[in-house]
């Protein structure tokens, strides 16, 4: 059984009290900074949904996420959605009470572990609610019985989310035995073997296992048995009877029938369509049958342009590159034989993958890191390494070019207006990407450590402009006109007209184009930066 990880001092020698509890609105024009924690902080969102940054990694939230943070802890709502937002947030602090000297206790309540589940959810709100109801700044015995609402709030957590429940350990012990499948898949197995491994009835297994996987325990074992089977099809000559007998069918007839049965082909009818195709893995660890020369791709992303420099088209165009949203019907209407999705969202990656074979990619990483990817899937090994290696020259070539028109060590800041009037700071994508260069301009160290975090961008306010204000401003045109208004309001403010740069002649207003990060744009920018910096002041 999986155990869970406990906190370092028993929870019996810990002990809690509520500091304070607000019910906040994030409204959609508001901007959060980075915060560090410095108390126990409980986050629970009440409606909305987008995206929190915490410690260095995007976690999506929607209505009554939960988050549960320690001292130290960094976060920020990112700011991808135009929603209002409410969520409360409880601080409270943690008290060793044991053989020691009572101390505040620092360390995580639930180890390596922030996103709580809060479920059934009706208890939660209750407890919510009331605690809210009691008010604030309470004293003798109205503040006593908020922090005991608090604590049974914390209890219901701990419960959750720490030693197992009687339910819990059974759905662990029911998870072992996928595991176990997953292993011994070849060997004979019945319903009964599998129970007796948990202790349970054969029903209450059968029930639990649906629960926890969506297919019944033996449907189970044949569907993992049809796909290693597939790819002994797609990768072997073996003959019907040895792919049966590898994959613990009891012989070729009966494998023959139940792949029918699940693929509504053969088996030989398969091994056929996938001489023509290569198992491949993508971005977020699928393995992708996809065919080995694709002929109408459709690429969902911001990086098109990566495509292009390979050779390759998309079916959907420009226009479809840049939806805001994956349109399934839309997407299915191209007929595409092969999806590549610039995105980590699985529920949207199914969406694709029910249409045609899907590939999850990071448009967010670095170009090489990209077109490395799209040249091992696509059969471009070579035109990717030939592509990278003519960029970085002409690259050198550019920096050696406008030697003389900026100094060694010289930073630059690139800025953009986005989703109304939130302000952005570009860091490890877009034209930011090809600013930082050893032998161009350096980052100002705030988006230093954006760039160490691998963040492609942050959200900051207008308020701390100087803060990440480098030698050299970018602003980018954006393209609604309620983020363009943003920015001529910014550029016309002394906020902006009192920055050195600005003083100096070295803030420049750019068209949003400047701004896209594929390798296509990063081309263009090599003989586009020299005429905009060589420009007198």
């Amino acid at each position: 059984m999986n155990a869970h990880e406990t906190p370092s001092v028993p929870l019996h020698h810990l002990l809690l009290k509520l500091v304070s509890m607000k019910r906040l609105t994030k409204s959609a024009d508001i901007t959060f900074a980075e915060q560090t924690i410095e108390s126990h902080t409980l986050l629970i969102i009440v409606n909305s949904e987008g995206t929190l940054y915490l410690n260095n990694r995007y976690i999506r939230f929607e209505a009554f996420s939960a988050f549960q943070l320690a001292p130290g802890d960094c976060y920020q709502f990112d700011g991808q959605t135009n929603e209002t937002m409410d969520y409360y947030c409880l601080v409270y602090s943690v008290v060793r009470v044991d053989y020691v000297q009572p101390s505040f206790y620092q360390q995580s309540l639930f180890p390596g572990k922030h996103e709580l589940r809060l479920y059934p959810l009706a208890p939660y709100v209750k407890l919510l609610e009331s605690i809210q109801a009691a008010g604030k700044a309470l004293q003798g015995i109205d503040a006593y019985k908020q922090n005991l609402a608090f604590q049974k709030l914390m209890g219901m957590l701990l419960e959750q989310h720490l030693p197992a429940s009687q339910v819990d350990r059974q759905l662990y012990s029911v998870e072992d035995t996928v595991h176990y499948i997953q292993l011994h898949y070849k060997s004979p197995l019945t319903v009964k073997q599998l129970a007796a491994l948990t202790n349970m009835p054969q029903w209450q297994y059968s029930s639990l296992f649906k629960a926890l996987t969506g297919k019944k325990p033996l449907d189970y074992l044949v569907s993992l048995r049809i796909d290693h089977a597939k790819e002994w099809l797609a990768n072997s000559h073996a003959s019907l009877r040895e792919i049966a007998e590898w994959c613990g069918f009891a012989d070729e007839y009966y494998f023959s029938r139940r792949f029918r049965q699940m693929t509504g082909g053969s088996p030989r009818q398969y091994a056929l369509s996938m001489r023509q195709r290569v198992q491949v893995k993508d971005w977020l660890g699928h393995q992708v049958i996809i065919p080995a020369e694709p002929q109408r791709i459709l690429y969902y992303g911001e990086t098109l342009g990566d495509l292009h420099v390979l050779g390759f088209q998309s079916v959907g165009g420009e226009d479809y590159s840049v939806f805001p949203v994956f349109n399934k019907e839309q997407a299915a209407e191209l007929e595409p034989d092969l999806i590549i999705l610039a995105s980590g969202d699985e529920h949207i990656y199914e969406q694709a993958a029910d249409i045609a074979p899907t590939l999850a990619f990071n448009s967010w990483g670095t170009l090489e890191e990209r077109l490395h990817m799209l040249g091992d899937w696509l059969g471009k090994k070579q035109e990717a390494l030939r592509w990278l290696a003519r960029h970085e020259r002409r690259t050198e070539q550019m920096w050696h070019q406008l030697g003389s028109h900026i100094r060694k060590g010289e930073t630059a800041s690139v800025f953009i207006f986005e989703r109304g009037n939130r302000l952005f700071i570009m860091a490890g994508s877009g034209l930011a990407s090809t600013l930082y260069h050893p032998l161009g301009f350096a980052p100002v160290g705030d988006v230093k450590m954006l760039i160490a975090a691998e963040r492609a961008y942050k959200e900051i306010t207008v308020d701390s402009l100087s803060q990440y204000a480098g030698d050299r401003l970018f602003m980018v045109v954006p393209e609604t006109e309620e983020s363009r208004q943003a920015m001529e309001s910014l550029i016309s403010s002394p906020l902006w007209k009192q920055l050195a740069a600005v003083q100096k002649g070295h803030a420049y207003v750019v068209d949003n184009s400047w701004n896209y990060g594929d390798a296509e744009t990063g081309n263009k920018l090599l003989g586009m930066l020299p005429k905009l910096l060589q420009k007198p002041s």
